[in-house]
């Protein structure tokens, strides 16, 4: 789910090695503005992770947690070692 999400965010027709600092950085940054439980929210449903927090924002919804922010993370982390 975690890799998919980050495929969704920079480009799912990106090659692994094209995707840089800046790209991860901007990944872990939106993190801290995804809402909590909008992969099983209708209100979110079909909306992309940049839809979605554009809408938590407008909507003032609150955004996941840290613990979750650091597991997405410790998830993406091995394909930047």
């Amino acid at each position: 789910m975690v890799i998919t999400r980050f495929a969704e965010f920079v480009g799912t027709d990106r090659a692994i090695h094209s995707i840089g600092f800046d790209q991860a950085k901007e990944f872990v940054d939106a993190l801290a503005r995804l809402p909590a439980g909008y992969t099983k929210r209708r209100d979110y449903r079909g909306l992309s992770i940049r839809q979605a927090i554009e809408k938590a924002q407008q909507d003032r919804d609150k955004p996941i947690s840290l613990i979750t922010q650091q597991r997405y993370i410790s998830t993406l982390s091995p394909f930047f070692d």
